[in-house]
């Protein structure tokens, strides 16, 4: 199982935010990804790293473990491209 990568990113929205990306995004060594981080009062927040001033959404410990299910269970492979 492949690691998260830590990413140099700063969002005004939550500047003390350690954020993390998908090793399959390096893959392509994209600037444009969806980046996670765990939020000081027990969140996780979802972003996205082209805007440093993006919305973050919220999610409570139980509303991502069923996302990142789904995601596994190839329930959101429809919206992909390849």
């Amino acid at each position: 199982m492949s690691e998260a990568i830590n990413v140099s990113y700063t969002n005004s929205n939550a500047p003390e935010a350690h954020w993390v990306k998908s090793s399959e995004s390096d893959l392509d060594h994209s600037q444009d990804c969806v980046l996670l981080a765990a939020l000081g009062d027990g969140l996780t927040g979802i972003t996205d790293s082209k805007d440093p001033n993006a919305p973050i959404l919220r999610m409570n410990p139980r509303e991502i473990a069923a996302f990142i299910q789904g995601a596994k269970n190839g329930e959101f492979d429809r919206f992909t491209t390849s």
